[in-house]
């Protein structure tokens, strides 16, 4: 399964396309203004020590630099583009992942920007995306992954899409790989002893929403993946699989049944290096995974203003609805998730 890809900039959630929505600022302009805020200062410093030594070498040494208005404007200018330029350098150099240009730089393709608290209203456009390069009667195979050993982030937005996926109508079996082990049935005792998959999932209060752990063995649950389209169901239209970190051969055997990986960075917490590791060890297994960053500061600088709606988190368990296994199905080839045009680049 696959889609075109285009350039088309990353979501911000909501609903694409909504009337009286306010004109965006481009992306790269809050970009600057984010490495202003990080590093204006240290530029200033820059400019304002150098225009310093012109101004004492004009009064100590006129030969050196002309004490001149013409003169003068040019050291400051050339001062202040020296700062400027050691800024920018600095920002390169970061180990951090502290905006969507350092997620570009390191090789990965945004596809949306989240901010810090997962919420099912923030995950709607992307939703939208998924839906859009689903192929209708077939079920699309949907992975996050956190970059780094911390998969709070990751798992709570895997379980917010989740929801906006079933609020949107559709059929969502989501399979937790990356929380805590439990001693309750999971994906393993599903593909290997074949318990009913009714017996083991819990469903969302009011969604057509599932949830299957994994087990007391992640290790094991892991390698289950790769059987688990064996037993899906025909009604699942959207398999989505909360991944640990990608550090092991289990992990990236499993990512490779899937369409689609979306790596989730966190700006100000994710290591670059950590996430080109990511990126290349999937690239390495023949697949094409996506970044989604968090981050707060620039989503909502790019977000039109709308009231604030509460998050729904019900854990409440429906009484079981018989699920009929369906035929694994051909998930040879991967989509590319084109998110809605809501960013002005």
């Amino acid at each position: 399964m696959s889609t075109p890809h285009t350039d088309a900039p990353p979501t911000t959630g909501g609903r694409p396309g909504d009337a009286g929505s306010p004109a965006l600022p481009p992306l790269w302009s809050i970009e600057l203004l984010d490495v202003l805020g990080r590093r204006g200062r240290f530029a200033l410093a820059i400019a304002g020590t150098g225009s310093l030594v012109a101004l004492l070498l004009a009064l100590v040494a006129p030969g050196l630099v002309a004490p001149e208005p013409l003169v003068g404007a040019i050291v400051g200018i050339t001062a202040l583009a020296t700062g400027i330029a050691l800024m920018l350098a600095l920002d390169a150099l970061d180990v951090r992942v502290r905006g969507p240009r350092h997620v570009r730089s390191s090789g990965g393709e945004l596809v949306a920007l989240l901010p810090e608290v997962a919420d099912p209203n923030d995950a709607q456009d992307l939703a939208v995306s998924v839906l859009s390069v689903r192929t209708p009667g077939t079920a699309l195979f949907l992975g996050f992954a956190p970059v780094g050993d911390d998969a709070t982030s990751s798992l709570a937005w895997t379980h917010a899409l989740a929801e906006a996926l079933a609020r949107d109508g559709a059929s969502v079996l989501l399979v937790d790989l990356a929380g805590p082990t439990t001693d309750l049935p999971g994906i393993v005792e599903v593909v290997r002893d074949r318990l009913p998959l009714e017996r083991a999932v819990s469903y969302a209060d009011g969604l057509t929403l599932a949830l299957l752990g994994p087990g007391p063995d992640r290790i094991a649950a892991l390698k289950a993946l790769v059987t688990l389209p064996t037993v899906l169901p025909d009604d699942v239209d959207i398999l989505l699989v909360a991944l640990p970190q990608i550090v092991n051969r289990s992990a990236v055997n499993a990512s490779r049944i899937l369409d689609q990986v979306l790596f989730v960075a966190e700006a100000n917490l994710s290591s670059r290096v950590e996430l080109m590791a990511s990126l290349d060890a999937l690239r390495g297994a023949g697949c094409s995974p996506q970044v989604v960053l968090v981050d707060g500061r620039t989503w909502r600088m790019l977000r039109p203003e709308r009231p604030l709606e509460p998050a729904v988190r019900s854990t409440a368990v429906l009484p079981v609805v018989p699920l009929e296994g369906g035929a694994p199905q051909d998930h040879d080839e991967g989509v590319t998730l084109v998110s809605p045009a809501t960013v002005a680049t």
